[in-house]
């Protein structure tokens, strides 16, 4: 088994005491695995059957947009949990893509054995419930937060909307004229946005393609701006 000591530093498993992992490492399945950088680790709309842990390495969440014009990519790092609130509710189904980045190890933890076993220990329960509420919390504040009417304002906050944190890096895959249309704005207005936000070294544009190295870099030039 992997050391005790990383495991609880894992999402849920944070609180739990040495004596309690031991407990439930001898009634749950610890399937550890590996993926080499690009495999798939999970794919957008197939369905949750699982906790999937990425205890080391880097991995990349994609998400395409519904009418699958454009993707935004988000880099993570771990340790990270793959969208546990996938695991129940209305739609099991894995709403991002997640490749591995780099060579990454997985923890992964059945459906059943987070229902028959893990759900009993309190300090996973309340790291479960404390997730999903903060979720919950930060969709229905996000719905209520209006951008300002600038170009730049509104494309900071296209992207925030879209993201699973607001930092880190980002790319953002569209053409110039689907952007402006999700702006509300013409391709002649905001090529010229684009263009001083590179100059800045906030994004980095190549057809088709906006890198953003750093998110919270360019919310904050644009929140003081």
């Amino acid at each position: 088994m992997a050391n005790v000591n990383n495991l609880l530093l894992l999402p849920f498993l944070q609180g739990l005491s040495n004596e309690e992992l031991l407990q439930i490492a001898g009634r749950v399945r610890f399937h550890f695995q590996s993926r080499s950088e690009r495999e798939i680790i999970a794919r957008q709309d197939s369905p949750c059957k699982g906790l999937i842990y990425v205890t080391s390495g880097e991995i990349a969440q994609i998400r395409r947009g519904d009418g699958g014009d454009y993707t935004l990519t988000e880099g993570l790092s771990a340790p990270y949990l793959v969208q546990p609130e996938a695991l129940y509710g209305f739609r099991t189904r894995y709403s991002h893509t997640f490749i591995a980045a780099s060579d990454v190890h997985l923890l992964e933890i059945s459906k059943e054995d987070v229902r028959d076993t893990l759900i009993h220990y309190d300090a996973f329960r309340i790291g479960l419930l404390n997730y999903l509420s903060y979720a919950v919390q930060r969709t229905t504040s996000s719905l209520w937060r209006i951008a300002k009417s600038d170009i730049p304002s509104r494309f900071a906050h296209f992207l925030l909307q879209r993201s699973t944190r607001p930092a880190g890096r980002k790319q953002l895959s569209i053409r110039r004229s689907e952007l402006a249309e999700c702006l509300n704005t013409t391709k002649r207005q905001l090529v010229p946005v684009l263009t001083e936000l590179e100059e800045k070294g906030l994004i980095e544009t190549t057809r088709g393609k906006i890198e953003i190295p750093a998110f919270e870099k360019l919310l904050a030039y644009i929140s003081q701006n």
